[in-house]
């Protein structure tokens, strides 16, 4: 009997320390739980602090994305700028050059003209001999003779004092001036030879010395170095004269 009382205490106790156990797991059980709403809670709050934080940052990199961008717009900007700069001061100086050219041209047209004006105011002052008519034909014919020969210093005297008097016709007159033209070119005195050619054309277009004296002009002006004014002899040429001679040499 007291034997089975013992067990039966035995079991009781041992019943008690479950409920007790139990009761502890669901304490520990509820604290747990407690802890892992309040965590759960804490980690939602940081999220949606991070959140906030991200979308700030990503506002930042936004702006900061579209001021670089109108940083390099403005870099761009400026590099093209000084690129156009760069490109207007080469076309100024290209162009200062050509008006130096231009200038250059000019002076030289000037001087030559200057040169021309001075040779025809000496000619023109030079000193006249009286002579009869017959003797300007006789010194006119006597240079045709020495041209013929190629007796050019003797041909050139005889012209020169056929031409001193006014007593020859307009034909005598071209071709004097023709000749004395074509002997100073082959002498290499080109700037004399074109003022002779000169009193022929552009004064006596339809003359039959006329050609040749535009052309010779054009020689000279181009042994001279002047390509632009000998260009624009030729070309006043080749539209006067399209048929001559010479015109086939100038198309060369």
């Amino acid at each position: 009997m007291n034997h089975q009382l013992i067990i039966m205490l035995l079991l009781f106790t041992g019943c008690l320390k479950t409920a007790e156990q139990v009761r502890k797991e669901q304490q520990y059980n509820e604290e747990v739980a407690e802890g892992s709403k309040n965590m759960l809670a804490y980690l939602s709050t940081r999220v949606k602090e991070l959140e906030e934080q991200l979308g700030q940052s990503t506002g930042t990199i936004e702006q900061l994305q579209h001021e670089q961008e109108q940083i390099h717009q403005q870099a761009q900007k400026a590099t093209d700028n000084k690129v156009e700069i760069v490109n207007l001061k080469m076309e100024l100086e290209n162009q200062r050059s050509q008006m130096e050219m231009l200038e250059k041209q000019v002076q030289e047209q000037s001087d030559f003209i200057s040169e021309v004006t001075k040779s025809l105011e000496q000619m023109s002052k030079a000193p006249v001999a009286k002579a009869s008519q017959n003797q300007n034909i006789e010194n006119f014919s006597k240079g045709l003779e020495q041209y013929q020969k190629k007796n050019y210093d003797s041909a050139k005297k005889s012209f020169e004092q056929a031409l001193a008097h006014d007593t020859l016709n307009n034909s005598q007159i071209n071709i004097a001036r023709h000749r004395l033209g074509l002997i100073e070119f082959d002498k290499k005195n080109f700037q004399t030879s074109i003022i002779h050619m000169s009193k022929i054309y552009p004064k006596w277009p339809r003359s039959s010395m006329a050609p040749d004296a535009l052309y010779f002009i054009g020689l000279s002006l181009k042994e001279m170095g002047k390509k632009e004014e000998a260009n624009e002899a030729f070309d006043k040429f080749l539209a006067e004269y399209p048929d001559h001679k010479w015109a086939k040499e100038i198309k060369r």
